[in-house]
């Protein structure tokens, strides 16, 4: 299925070892995927869990009508007054990264059970036409369910000019990533002159929530 909006909020992160896998899933899942959701702005929310046993242990996904949504008030309320919950939560969750990201192209057939998240670093931008041709050569691995290319918003340029980007790569099965890795690989190879080897993590779908009437579709996707 298509990201519903022109930016994604990702974070991937752990949590403190002292901090019982069973509370953290509670927390997130029955209180601040909701809260978030409920902002005006955020679209939907994905929560995933590592398939790997090393870090990031999770993987959020917040789809936004754009990214100006984290910078208006209702969002900066939110975060200036967390719950109670949040509160108690907050001591003990390690971010491992976390990037708003605008959408270049996404395309998909549902949500799939595994994502693969790539965060390749390119020497120059690729515009929507290409982030569009990227997720179509993507898309022709058949074990694939959806493609969504994103670049870093307001972040500058590391040293060797390169700008950070995001492909997430979804599938029916954690058996079919490596697949749909390799192909995406090769496919980003064939769109930039030089590519940083991207970090790679691999997750299992744990919940979705939200879809407001309002998602804007003006991002490009495939016919």
């Amino acid at each position: 299925m298509a990201v519903a909006g022109k930016a994604v909020l990702a974070i991937w992160n752990t949590i403190a070892p002292e901090l019982h896998e069973s509370e953290y899933d509670a927390w997130i899942t029955r209180e601040h995927l909701r809260e978030r959701v409920d902002i005006p702005g955020f679209v939907r929310a994905r929560r995933y869990t590592s398939l790997d046993t090393g870090h990031p242990a999770y993987f959020a996904c917040y789809e936004l009508a754009n990214d100006q949504v984290l910078t208006e008030a209702p969002y900066q309320a939110r975060v200036a007054s967390p719950t109670p919950w949040t509160q108690q939560m907050k001591p003990h969750l390690r971010t491992s990264a976390r990037g708003t990201f605008g959408v270049l192209a996404t395309t998909g057939d549902g949500i799939g059970g595994a994502l693969a998240t790539l965060r390749p670093r390119i020497p120059r931008e690729i515009d929507a036409r290409q982030g569009v041709s990227l997720c179509d050569t993507i898309m022709r691995e058949p074990r694939m369910m959806g493609v969504h290319c994103a670049v870093e918003r307001h972040a500058e340029p590391d040293h060797d000019d390169t700008v950070g980007h995001l492909l997430m790569l979804e599938s029916a099965r954690a058996t079919a990533l490596e697949a749909c890795v390799a192909a995406a690989c090769r496919a980003i190879e064939s769109v930039a002159s030089r590519v940083r080897e991207p970090q790679v993590d691999l997750f299992a779908l744990s919940c979705v929530i939200g879809l407001r009437s309002t998602a804007s579709a003006a991002c490009p996707r495939l016919p």
